[in-house]
């Protein structure tokens, strides 16, 4: 059934169904066929590389900044979306690595100021504030900071539905908020930030439905 709903491009309701198949039949081979099914997944959506640098890629869809900055360095969806489900991997490289998912982006502008961003950073322990991971960068902090240290694997799930946020770390619902696009239309690229450098990201699912995860 999960299958079905991939070659249906029901891309959230496969993902629920390979959820509950993880669930429910953990000791089977059916759970180790899912693992093969959802590797497809993450080559489903083809990010462009937009900027200079140069990402090294691995396996299960990985993407990573080098440590140096390089302005402009972006990975964007290829189409515009308004209701969207993200859900990867990421990890911070370095003591000053960083990056996040920009959302409602029109193309036009530099991106920093013509979308809104979810913060992915290095900073494990620190203080929940709007620029701390799981933050609406700069305006809405998260409730708990669910960040691991630097070298481990995240996971992260951000979705949106209308004008409201929810931002899930590590299994934990850390923001659910709404936010405002000002006089920008909602609709936008989403993309991944790799500006600062020293992060990774791989996993990643994007869908325009609804995830249970």
């Amino acid at each position: 059934l999960a299958r079905m709903e991939i070659d249906r491009e029901n891309i959230g309701a496969a993902l629920n169904r390979v959820e509950t198949i993880r669930t429910e039949y953990a000791e089977t081979t059916i759970a180790a066929d899912i693992d093969s099914l959802t590797e497809s997944l993450y080559a489903r959506t083809e990010w462009r590389q937009v900027g200079r640098r140069r990402w090294e890629t691995g396996p299960e869809g990985e993407f990573t900044a080098g440590e140096e900055r390089v302005d402009g360095a972006i990975l964007i969806s290829p189409r515009e979306l308004g209701d969207f489900t993200l859900t990867m991997e990421y990890r911070t490289n370095s003591p000053t690595g960083q990056g996040g998912v920009y959302f409602t982006y029109t193309g036009d502008g530099r991106l920093d100021r013509n979308a809104l961003k979810v913060q992915l950073s290095n900073d494990a322990g620190v203080a929940p504030d709007p620029y701390c991971t799981g933050a609406l960068f700069g305006s809405d902090a998260p409730r708990i900071n669910a960040a691991g240290p630097q070298g481990e694997w995240n996971r992260a799930q951000i979705s949106v539905r209308g004008i409201r946020l929810t931002v899930r770390i590590n299994g934990r619902d850390v923001l659910n908020t709404p936010f405002s696009t000002g006089d920008r239309p909602r609709e936008g690229y989403i993309a991944l930030d790799g500006v600062s450098g020293g992060i990774s990201y791989r996993r990643i699912i994007l869908s325009d439905q609804a995830v249970v995860r």
